[in-house]
């Protein structure tokens, strides 16, 4: 019956429609029981499969940021092949690449904090002599002026490897891969070097075998090739080698000279930062040489190292590229 409030509707039930309802009122709630023990169940079930292995990982998460150590590091990764699993196997990746950045970077400035030790201590010892006012003879002064100097370069040395450093790591996490010629690569840089005329006397002698051929960042492995040639230059008596070749894993470089060699107790040091042992009459260095091309090398997925044996009396070194 419309009306201006809206309509009414009017049905008409029938009565037996009423008695069956009525009849099956007890199936009903045992079907609605039955949905709910199954929903019930689907919950449990769901909450074991993704909320407790989400409160184990945020758990583990817990233990492994507050580890004083690595030996009681908890591992975050699931023994689960499901995604949840490779969830948590990302996590575990990504905290121990920060944590071997956080170790890292505290490597680094340990390595640079005793590496200044010794020439702010000798810019201490020279202001406490120049402040107590006592007369300094010309000898003296030409002393004090030397100490004062070697430490100022020290520390310019230092601080200028360590922003190289630095640059390097980032260039080498974002830098442009190519198909390099470890042969071509090699011969540049040698006639390059040849032309330098600190350099006159010293035989440079080079070797490619095979076509080795790797990918990887140019700038970065020109720079490493340099800084081993450098350091056999440093060294050597007369004569430098390097040798290019193909391997059945990739390619290495040897680099080899006729000076002193390393000495059995610096074996292990020369590839530290900030370590040096230069002979007399030469250039001090950053002492950072080596460990550049390390990084460089393992940035590639290489490896660098000293060789027992040598072609030439003096050291060998050689890097392994993929």
């Amino acid at each position: 019956y419309p009306s201006d409030d809206g309509a009414f509707l009017v049905t008409r039930v029938s009565r037996r429609g009423i008695r069956r309802l009525y009849a099956s009122r007890f199936q009903l709630f045992r079907l609605t029981a039955i949905l709910a023990a199954i929903a019930l169940a689907f919950g449990a079930w769901t909450g074991m499969r993704l909320v407790n292995p989400l409160l184990l990982m945020r758990r583990r998460i817990a233990e492994y940021r507050s580890a004083p150590d690595a030996r009681s590091r908890a591992e975050i990764a699931l023994d689960h092949p499901d995604e949840l699993g490779a969830l948590s196997r990302e996590f575990q990746e990504l905290a121990d690449l920060l944590r071997e950045r956080l170790e890292q970077s505290s490597e680094l400035a340990a390595d640079l904090a005793h590496d200044m030790k010794n020439p702010i201590a000798t810019v201490e010892a020279t202001a406490e002599m120049l402040a107590s006012g006592q007369p300094i003879d010309e000898p003296r002064q030409q002393r004090l002026s030397r100490a004062l100097g070697s430490a100022s370069s020290h520390l310019r040395r230092s601080v200028e490897g360590m922003l190289e450093l630095a640059r390097l790591e980032e260039a080498l996490s974002s830098s442009h891969r190519e198909a390099i010629e470890l042969g071509e690569l090699v011969t540049s840089i040698i006639d390059e070097l040849r032309e330098d005329p600190a350099h006159d006397g010293i035989d440079i002698e080079s070797k490619t075998s095979g076509k080795p051929v790797i990918r990887g960042a140019r700038p970065e492995l020109e720079l490493l090739a340099r800084n081993l040639l450098s350091n056999a230059l440093a060294f050597c008596d007369r004569q430098v080698f390097i040798e290019a070749r193909s391997i059945d894993s990739g390619a290495e470089i040897r680099i080899s000279d006729d000076g002193p060699g390393v000495s059995e107790g610096n074996r292990e040091k020369i590839f530290k930062r900030f370590f040096t042992a230069r002979p007399k009459g030469t250039e001090s260095g950053t002492g950072l040489g080596l460990a550049i091309v390390r990084s460089i090398a393992e940035a590639h997925g290489g490896t660098v190292e000293l060789l027992e044996e040598s072609p030439l009396p003096g050291a060998c070194f050689r890097v392994m590229l993929p």
